[in-house]
């Protein structure tokens, strides 16, 4: 999604899936594009199951995103800043049996785009970002290095809920929360083997390095190899 809400459009953008991703429905972007409040219903392209929601607000001022409950109520909010220029990323599921609505507040000019989980940026090497963003995470146990630049006035929040979504058609009910900070900081993190969905909330510039830790994990013994006797030396594991 880019900064400059002007060349949002309802055309599709091409956009490449993380290979081997299987959590949430694919199907065709739909996208929408506003300069004022407005609610939003997603068409019928939007099947049931996690969804990727991208944003982007022009200039200053607030923007703010709240999905809408079967009672067309505000539910938790997706967005809710007023960094400049912002764009940002979070997955919300969409409902069965209706069509996903959300309330979209805004100062100036927006843009909104809904897209599959799988769309959304791969972390991997070193990863660069602005505000809030959905990421996804495939390797091993790792450590995840953080630097968060703060915002404009020295501050900011960042935060990391990571799910693990191996097995699973929704978002997890208890997500681990790995880092929930204030002001700009340098952290490492510890994360789990993938596949996980992190959904990273920063009030400003940040910068992710993950470094794999190249663990293997050693099977247990079966019963039948406890057997007494000499025992074969098997390969040097590094």
């Amino acid at each position: 999604m880019p900064h400059d809400v002007r060349h949002g459009s309802h055309n599709h953008r091409p956009y490449q899936l993380v290979e081997g991703w299987e959590f949430g429905p694919v199907f065709e972007p739909f996208t929408i594009t506003g300069d004022d409040d407005q609610v939003v219903t997603v068409d019928r392209r939007v099947p049931p199951g996690p969804v990727l929601v991208e944003a982007a607000h022009e200039d200053r001022g607030y923007f703010g995103n709240f999905p809408l409950d079967s009672r067309n109520k505000d539910e938790d909010y997706l967005f809710n800043t007023t960094l400049p220029d912002f764009t940002g990323s979070s997955v919300v599921p969409a409902p069965e049996g209706r069509a996903l609505r959300q309330r979209v507040r805004a100062d100036r000019r927006w843009a909104m785009r809904v897209k599959p989980v799988a769309a959304a940026r791969r972390l991997e090497g070193t990863l660069r970002g602005y505000g809030p963003e959905a990421l996804l995470y495939t390797g091993g146990v790792a450590d995840l290095q953080v630097h968060f630049e703060g915002d404009e006035d020295g501050g900011g929040y960042v935060g990391i809920w990571c799910h693990e979504v191996a097995g699973h058609t929704g978002l997890t009910d208890r997500p681990t929360l790995l880092l929930n900070r204030t002001d700009p900081l340098r952290r490492t993190v510890p994360l789990p083997a993938g596949p996980l969905l992190l959904l990273y909330k920063a009030d400003g510039p940040w910068t992710l390095t993950v470094k794999e830790l190249g663990w293997i994990r050693r099977t247990p013994p079966s019963p039948d190899s406890r057997a007494t006797g000499p025992r074969r030396r098997g390969p040097a594991v590094c």
